[in-house]
């Protein structure tokens, strides 16, 4: 199994960090580097119960960093997903219906599949793994209560947003009622829903991808000192956030994941944002795949 599908399955069970079953190792299995030991960033993730012996622990840590095939895969899926953003770039700029709302044009399909791939982000499988593993199959119910509003959205509301001619949902109170009241509750879901309701969701969704990149890039941050002076210039500035590996890992979200996100989001428009969300999905579907029949074999099997 390639370091880069296993570091999504170690981040799918490692980074339920904040269940109650799971907690940071005690002291004496830790050495006196503290944070810059990559075997100690590694074994810190283990469950307090763990009979896995200390050897076997070293072995899984070492085993972490990233190789060439590794970095080769995730710059393969950096190029393909700007080339998409490139390639849909003259189709979205023709006028701005055909940048927002893809000239309303898109096929049911394509629509249906990127709004499934946008909500399978860096917390979702962090979440549904914590909830199977703390509720058993049942917590699964806390998402799939979703499917009868989903449904409404396809077959019902669809069609009447597409016959309203709106290319924003705060556009639609203007249309439903009239005045200077409109225009104020436009303005002011345009702020609840732009600053507050997104920035909390990019800050969970965040979380989730620091937890995600501490635990697969853990060993391989510690050859970067780069990287440590410019978390070490930011903790000094913003405080404690930025420092050991999450503040590392917090550091590439903010300077390259999610300017990377807006880059290729500004370049295609919609018709860019759907054509990478199903080649995502695709990706993402495969590797969940491949993960849960390797999970499986390592847990031996399904039973208890």
């Amino acid at each position: 199994m390639p370091q880069w599908a296993a570091a999504v399955a170690g981040s799918a069970l490692f980074s339920v960090q904040n269940s109650p079953p799971l907690v940071r190792i005690t002291s004496s299995l830790r050495c006196n580097q503290a944070n810059s030991c990559i075997e100690c960033i590694c074994l810190s993730v283990f469950r307090h119960d763990d009979s896995t012996d200390l050897g076997t622990r070293r072995k899984i840590a070492r085993t972490m960093a990233f190789t060439f095939l590794d970095w080769f895969a995730i710059l393969g899926y950096v190029a393909i997903t700007l080339l998409v953003g490139l390639y849909f770039r003259r189709k979205s700029l023709k006028s701005t219906k055909d940048y927002f709302v893809a000239g309303s044009t898109v096929s049911w399909w394509l629509a249906g599949t990127s709004m499934v791939a946008t909500t399978f982000s860096a917390d979702t499988p962090l979440v549904v793994a914590g909830l199977v593993y703390t509720q058993g199959i049942a917590g699964n119910w806390l998402w799939w209560a979703f499917l009868p509003s989903g449904m409404m959205t396809v077959f019902l509301f669809a069609r009447l947003w597409r016959r309203s001619g709106l290319m924003t949902d705060v556009q639609f109170a203007e249309l439903r009622y009239a005045g200077k009241p409109a225009a104020f509750l436009r303005g002011f879901r345009a702020i609840y829903l732009g600053l507050l309701m997104n920035c909390l969701i990019l800050g969970w969704v965040t979380k989730a991808m620091t937890s995600i990149i501490a635990t697969t890039l853990g060993p391989t941050m510690q050859g970067w000192p780069g990287l440590f002076k410019i978390t070490g210039s930011l903790t000094t500035i913003f405080g404690s956030g930025f420092s050991g590996t999450d503040g590392q890992a917090l550091a590439i979200c903010i300077f390259f994941l999610i300017p990377f996100t807006g880059i290729y989001v500004s370049l295609g428009g919609l018709w860019g944002v759907l054509w990478t969300d199903l080649f995502q999905f695709i990706l993402k579907m495969a590797i969940v795949i491949v993960v849960a029949w390797y999970a499986v074999a390592a847990a031996v099997g399904m039973g208890p």
